[in-house]
């Protein structure tokens, strides 16, 4: 079982960090993981990303609490769910870190992300859907990893609440609308999967696979998108395959059947003779 918080750094980023990476409940450091920066320079390389897209005012960055029950899960588990959630979320465009803090009975992760992306400069915002998708992934992979989710009448509401702010973002925003697409359009053209894969990368996007699951991430978005929660089941790793091996029979059909002989009439053009 875990509970996630929510906090917004405004003030002193960097003591945030150390207050998570503090050696005294990372087991001197052993329970601090990081992407994209060093656990060691993370403050400094976070401050030198804002100032090279000159993204120093603001939101400095955002304080997330993983919490599990003490007796549930290690301190090394509670590490790795926490980088798990992270790359997830986060992982393709933005600096985080994970310190495991084990000095109260609940073992907690203290995830650190930086508000500005490194790639391009793009600021992170914890809007209404963002939060849904953090619990969302987050029980998502609770129950991969076999952990309990917390059930009660207001857990089940508040799911019924993330998961609706999800399904109505994916259906009426426009970025989504362009990448389902995108997505589609690359099925269609792709004869085998690599294929597949290879027409997006040219239209800007990073795909990852993970399980059954395809994220990708685009520049002109702030986060990966699990295609299959996105756009429904028929954006599975399987599926996909499936509706790119039976548009390219579909095509092979067709080119079979139309395959017929065109007779053209030869029409002289040279000198006309009187």
């Amino acid at each position: 079982m875990a509970i996630t918080k929510y906090k917004v750094i405004k003030k002193n980023l960097e003591a945030v960090i150390n207050y998570a990476m503090n050696g005294e409940t990372t087991e001197n450091g052993i329970l601090v993981s990081a992407i994209n920066c060093l656990p060691q320079t993370a403050y400094s390389q976070m401050l030198l990303t804002k100032k090279a897209f000159h993204k120093e005012d603001g939101r400095l960055g955002y304080h997330i609490i993983q919490s599990f029950n003490g007796n549930e899960i290690s301190p090394n588990k509670c590490n790795k769910i926490g980088m798990e959630l992270a790359k997830q979320l986060w992982g393709d465009k933005y600096q985080v870190i994970v310190c495991t803090h084990t000095n109260k009975q609940n073992i907690h992760n203290h995830i650190v992300l930086n508000s500005a992306s490194f790639i391009d400069g793009s600021k992170y915002h914890n809007s209404n859907v963002e939060i849904a998708l953090l619990r969302e992934t987050n029980d998502d992979i609770c129950r991969k990893h076999g952990l309990s989710i917390i059930k009660s009448t207001k857990a089940t509401k508040v799911s019924d609440i993330s998961k609706s702010r999800i399904a109505n973002y994916n259906r009426n925003s426009g970025k989504m609308e362009l990448i389902k697409s995108d997505i589609d359009e690359a099925i269609k053209e792709a004869t085998k999967y690599q294929e597949f894969i290879d027409i997006l990368s040219f239209k800007g996007y990073y795909i990852k696979k993970s399980s059954s699951f395809i994220s990708v991430s685009t520049l002109y978005y702030n986060r990966n998108i699990r295609l299959a929660r996105a756009f429904g089941e028929d954006y599975t790793f399987e599926n996909i395959k499936t509706r790119i091996y039976q548009s390219a029979l579909y095509d092979k059909y067709l080119k079979r059947n139309n395959n017929e002989k065109v007779y053209k009439v030869g029409i002289y053009d040279g000198i006309k003779i009187d």
